[in-house]
Parts: C-alpha cells; sequence; structure tokens
C-alpha cells in the first residue's frame, strides 16, 4: 500500500541549517507538547482506523461501501501515475476540488477541529483538513512519509491558524 500513516514530525522551524536533511532545509525543533501535537496524536488514530477500510477497498472496489474512500482512493490513483512535481500538483489539486473551505465553527460548532480524511470527504468541506487529507494521499502515492511534513502556520494579525503540506522531491536538499 506504500508509505505509511506515521505521525509527521511537527515542528518549529528556526534559522537556515547547511545540510538538513529537513524539506527547505529549515532546522526544527521537534515539539514535544501542546495543541498541535495533541490534535495530531487524535487524528492519527483516526487515520490508522481508516487505513483498514482504504485497503479493503483498494482490494475490491466493486464491494466498498464507502464513497469517500472510493472518491479518495481515485485522487491516490492520479496521483500514482505521475511523477515528481506533476504527482504533488495532480494530489493537490483533486483534493482542493473536492473538499469545499468551511471553517470548524460552522461545521462542527468549534474551534480548530483536525479531521481525518475520510471524515472531510464524507462531509466534503474541512480547512486544515485539506493538508491531513494531502499528507495521507502522497504518503499513499508513492511519497516516503521522511519527506512529508505539515507545517502549522500562524497569521497573528488575524488571530488565525493554517496547516500546509510540505513534501520534499527526489534530489532535493
Amino acid at each position: 500500500m506504500g508509505a505509511g500513516f506515521g505521525a509527521p514530525e511537527l515542528a518549529v522551524s528556526s534559522a537556515v541549517a547547511p545540510q538538513s536533511t529537513e524539506p527547505f532545509a529549515l532546522a526544527t525543533q521537534p515539539i514535544s507538547s501542546g495543541g498541535p501535537l495533541a490534535k495530531w496524536l487524535k487524528v492519527s488514530q483516526r487515520i490508522d482506523d481508516e487505513k483498514v477500510q482504504l485497503v479493503l477497498c483498494d482490494g475490491d472496489r466493486d464491494r466498498c461501501a464507502s464513497e469517500a474512500a472510493l472518491q479518495f482512493l481515485a485522487i491516490v490513483d492520479a496521483g500514482r501515475t505521475r511523477d515528481g512535481r506533476a504527482r504533488l500538483g495532480e494530489i493537490n489539486r483533486e483534493i482542493n476540488l473536492a473538499i469545499r473551505p468551511m471553517s470548524d465553527l460552522a461545521q462542527f460548532g468549534e474551534i480548530d477541529v483536525w479531521s481525518s480524511p475520510l471524515v472531510t470527504f464524507y462531509r466534503g468541506a474541512g480547512g486544515e483538513d485539506y493538508a491531513i487529507a494531502k499528507y495521507v494521499a502522497l504518503g499513499m502515492a508513492g511519497i516516503p512519509a521522511e519527506d512529508l511534513r505539515i507545517v502549522v502556520l500562524a497569521d497573528t494579525t488575524q488571530d488565525e491558524g493554517h496547516a500546509v503540506v510540505a513534501a520534499r522531491l527526489e534530489g532535493a536538499g
């Protein structure tokens, strides 16, 4: 099934580090506690549960009862047909088209809820959930876990957060 769904390294970036193995050559300091880590641990448990459904649906799509899983797997399949930047672009575009932006407050009545890919695809909407779905889809499409990161950004002027997925392409350093 390709790369696993393991937890990404959540980190705070500081300065440029020579010969770093991190995407964008940034030095990082792992986050060992706090909101983003707690939210990731909660959603990663759900991703692990969804992995079973995705494997079953991937093996027998005709008998798959989850439209969300079939839609997500179709995006992974499209990504697998491409290489390099085209793979990243394909998955980015398809997930952007599959999910409409909606605040967590409007969706869940809460602020800052992180949802797993199948929950996001079932609901058809999300916020930071775009990044989570892209992270999982890119891993399933063959991007190694060590080349993927979820980056959480804070816009202090708007008092808003935003999450993106960062990927290192083979040969980039």
